[in-house]
């Protein structure tokens, strides 16, 4: 008899921790190992980290320790694999230009979405329209019929 196996739910920073073997170089060894020494999940709101859950994303501290161990202020870091752009991300946050490239056409749109720099007022204004959008939905929720369109 064949039993269905329900689908494995993914979740975003679970493959930290553990044993961190080293070798080669002992600098390069050690600022390795203190990349990969995170905790399991980086604050909410930390930089566009939360907006998308994407296969196989780098932590974000990794990322960072990553971009500040080997490069400086100024420099250009490339990250050919990007994904949906972490490292690019803290690469433009530790004052690095970031430069990234991927294959997947989702990938790169995350990316762009991710690195692009928003004003102040312009990122106040979405996010308070975000908030009117995700009251409105959880009132629908709820049982609560508002009128369709803009609040």
């Amino acid at each position: 008899m064949d039993r269905a196996v329900p689908p494995r739910r993914r979740r975003s920073f679970t493959n930290v921790g553990g044993p961190v073997d080293r070798g080669g170089d002992a600098g390069v060894a050690r600022e390795l190992a203190r990349a990969l020494d995170v905790r399991p999940a980086p604050e909410p709101d930390r930089w566009t980290h939360g907006f998308h859950t994407y296969p196989a994303r780098m932590h974000p501290d990794t990322a960072a320790r990553l971009v500040a161990a080997f490069s400086d202020s100024g420099e250009v870091v490339l990250d050919p694999f990007c994904g949906s752009g972490t490292v690019l991300v803290e690469a433009m946050v530790g004052g690095r230009r970031a430069v990234g490239r991927d294959l997947n056409p989702l990938a790169v749109r995350i990316a762009r979405l991710r690195t692009t720099v928003i004003p102040a007022a312009a990122r106040r204004a979405l996010r308070e329209r975000a908030r009117a959008v995700a009251g409105r939905a959880l009132e629908r929720s709820r049982g609560g019929r508002p009128p369709p369109g803009p609040p």
